[in-house]
């Protein structure tokens, strides 16, 4: 299926989720590349290809949604880029450059898969200086980890400083890449390891409304 059967919007509905905005996000060309953290950035000659679809030029607010149900309470079920004020009523898998495209079967799915727990979202301009920057960073600190002793740092730092929003395995940070002026939202959540899918929200006019990174299966729901 190259479209999503569940309307993405219902994430988003504050009678059901807790619904909050993180920050914004830099897309200086509009071309967003959404992957592991750690294990795809940080790896020297390792770019990530972006989405198809390219977005204009700017900054956009990142929305998370997180579960309030008992099985599944405080993790993070989806989250957004809004790019306009328009509604989708359709949601269509964002496809990256070398997918091959083609109708899925039952149970296949588009995406990208996260090991470290942590993802990024970022504009393909960006991945660079963060490439440049993560690479610097090790070369530096050859005995230290870029998982623990960098990034969960940084997000344990937000987590005291928006409590509300995060607890102990479910941390968010919108980083600003040091000696750039561009932001990078960083996400750590309980769902993350796995492979997940991204959706572009469509109104009726078939104009992109929004950018959907789901977490939450359905049924987990």
């Amino acid at each position: 299926m190259l479209f999503s059967e569940y309307d993405l919007n219902n994430f988003f509905n504050k009678d059901n989720y807790e619904v909050f905005t993180i920050g914004d996000i830099s897309l200086p060309t509009g071309e967003i590349v959404i992957c592991d953290a750690v294990n795809n950035f940080g790896i020297k000659n390792n770019m990530i290809n972006p989405f198809i679809n390219r977005v204009d030029p700017g900054e956009y607010a990142v929305t998370v949604s997180k579960v309030n149900d008992k099985k599944n309470k405080g993790k993070y079920a989806a989250i957004k880029i809004d790019f306009n004020k328009e509604t989708p009523v359709i949601y269509e898998l964002a496809i990256k450059y070398g997918d091959v495209l083609r109708e899925l079967n039952p149970g296949e799915k588009y995406g990208f898969s996260v090991g470290s727990h942590i993802i990024c979202i970022c504009d393909k301009h960006v991945e660079a200086l963060y490439e440049y920057h993560l690479n610097d960073w090790e070369e530096k600190n050859k005995n230290k980890s870029l998982l623990n002793e960098y990034f969960l740092s940084l997000l344990s730092e937000n987590s005291e400083k928006n409590p509300k929003c995060t607890n102990e395995t479910n941390k968010w940070l919108v980083w600003n890449l040091p000696d750039t002026e561009f932001k990078i939202p960083i996400i750590s959540s309980e769902f993350s390891d796995g492979f997940y899918s991204c959706y572009w929200g469509l109104d009726k006019n078939d104009e992109v409304c929004n950018l959907v990174i789901q977490f939450l299966k359905i049924n987990e729901g």
